[in-house]
């Protein structure tokens, strides 16, 4: 089962103060996967589409799960196209047409996506990491 269509992403209740959710609250996002996720059972969604179809989660604060694909460029899309070893979606032609005409606010999405990425798990803070192991050099 091929999913791959443009939806609109709404902020869910547990999105609320999210930065990711807060970014892409009314935006439009790609979506692209064959079969279906279903999220474990207490597992909140912060956005969702249309249809109440889960887009994104944070099960913890070092975590999130996206469903949507802020990466995908056109170009990647006409890969998918062109190499043999890809199973496209049937309409996978009149989804290029799209993105080739949302591009420029596909490029918006993925810097929010970034901005809200580097504010929700902190990326940008120095944090002190136990050493893994240490070296000691010994001599005989």
């Amino acid at each position: 089962m091929h999913t791959a269509k443009f939806v609109t992403a709404s902020k869910t209740a547990a999105g609320e103060g999210d930065p990711i959710a807060e970014e892409l609250d009314g935006r439009r996002v790609l979506v692209m996967y064959n079969g279906d996720v279903a999220l474990p059972e207490g597992l909140e969604p912060i956005l969702v589409d249309e249809d109440g179809h889960w887009l994104a989660v944070r099960p913890d604060p070092l975590s999130y799960g996206l469903l949507f694909r802020p990466e995908m460029k056109p170009g990647m899309l006409e890969d998918i196209i062109m190499e043999a070893r890809h199973n496209p979606p049937p309409h996978i032609g009149e989804l290029l047409g799209e993105a080739r005409m949302e591009w420029n606010q596909m490029q918006e999405t993925t810097a929010l996506v970034l901005k809200g990425l580097v504010t929700g798990l902190s990326l940008m803070q120095e944090r002190r990491k136990m050493p893994v192991f240490n070296l000691r050099v010994e001599t005989q």
